[in-house]
C-alpha cells in the first residue's frame, strides 16, 4: 500500500504508538507539524492518524481488519489521554483535541 499511495502507513502507526508511550497519567497534547516533508509531517500525531484512516479506507478486508484492531486500541488510549477541544471546528474526532500552540 505504501508504494501504491506514497503514504507512510508503517511510520504513521509507529508514530501513533510512540506518542502514547510510555503510559502516563497526565494529559498529552499533540504538537502541530512545522515541516511539510512527508516524514516530518508525521511528527504531528494527528497527521499520522489521518494516514491510518486513509489506509483503513483503501486496504483489502483482511489487512483492514488487522490494522483496524491495532488502531482502535490506540484510539481508545488517545481519547483517554488527550483533552477535547470544545471550540475546534475540525471534522475528525482526533483533530478535535487540545494541542500545544
Amino acid at each position: 500500500m505504501e508504494q501504491r499511495t506514497g503514504q507512510l502507513v508503517g511510520t504513521a502507526l509507529l508514530r501513533y504508538r510512540e506518542f502514547l508511550s510510555p503510559p502516563r497519567q497526565w494529559p498529552l497534547y499533540p504538537m502541530p507539524d512545522v515541516c511539510s516533508c512527508p516524514s516530518c509531517r508525521l511528527d504531528d500525531v494527528r497527521n499520522a492518524r489521518d494516514v491510518l484512516e486513509d489506509a483503513l479506507e483503501q486496504l483489502p478486508p483482511r489487512a483492514r481488519a488487522e490494522l483496524r484492531r491495532r488502531v482502535m486500541a490506540l484510539d481508545k488510549e488517545y481519547r483517554r489521554r488527550t483533552l477535547p477541544d470544545l471550540w475546534s471546528d475540525q471534522e475528525t474526532w482526533w483533530r478535535r483535541r487540545l494541542t500545544v500552540h
